[in-house]
Formats: C-alpha cells, structure tokens, sequence
C-alpha cells in the first residue's frame, strides 16, 4: 500500500474503533439529581426514569441520582403506572429534577422543571 492510502486506512481503524471522540471532545454528560412526585407532592416509588435509553427505577423516597454520557436518543422520560408520563429533550449538565406526574385523567400535563447544580452540589446531593 501507498503511504497515503496506509494513513487512510490506520485512521479508519481508529475511528471504528475509538468512535467519534477520536474527532472531537467526547460527549458531555448529564447528571440528574431528582423526585418523582404526584401533584400532591406524594412520592412516587418505583417510577420508571429514562435517560438516553439508559432505565432507571426511582427508590421509595420518588427519588433518582445518575451520571451519563449523552447518546441517542437525546431525551429524558418519567412513567409511573396510573400517571401520564412526561418526556423531554436530555440537557447537558449538572441538574437537579423535579418531575410532577398528574393522573392519566387529569386535565394538566406531566412536568419537569430543572434547576442547574455546580459539579460540587450534584456530588454531596443524595437520594434519602
């Protein structure tokens, strides 16, 4: 093989094998502190929390911690049984969650809100 070609094909490899970080800074992350409640404020055990496909389950206190590296599909979700579930676009970064899931009967939409942590604040945040 020609040197040019030899080159090409060596940074195909790399590519295939390393992904494409190899082209440019790897995928920020998203770091979710977070509660699952009702309307009433009641906390919602065992609500079912999506993160770029990543499922997670919440603990007997409605409440989530995770860190992950974006991917497809760019989104975050809640679900409980009996709730209408509630799905948004994934934001990068260091958040604390406040999802509110309504009655699948109810009038109102589902709802995140998001409320933006430094590092520190997300790494002493933890799920009582």
């Amino acid at each position: 093989m020609q040197p040019a070609v030899t080159t090409l094909v060596a940074g195909v490899v790399a590519l295939v094998l390393s992904g494409c970080c190899a082209l440019v800074p790897c995928h920020p992350a998203t770091a979710l502190i977070g509660t699952v409640t009702s309307p009433e404020g009641t906390p919602l055990a065992s609500a079912q929390i999506n993160l770029y496909g990543t499922q997670l389950v919440t603990n007997s206190n409605g409440c989530f911690k995770a860190r992950l590296p974006d991917a497809l599909p760019f989104t975050f979700a809640a679900t409980a049984q009996g709730y209408k579930a509630v799905q948004v676009p994934a934001k990068p970064g260091f958040y604390r969650t406040s999802i509110v899931l309504f009655p699948e009967l109810a009038a109102q939409p589902s709802r995140v809100d998001w409320l933006r942590l430094s590092v520190k604040e997300y790494e002493e945040a933890s799920c009582q």
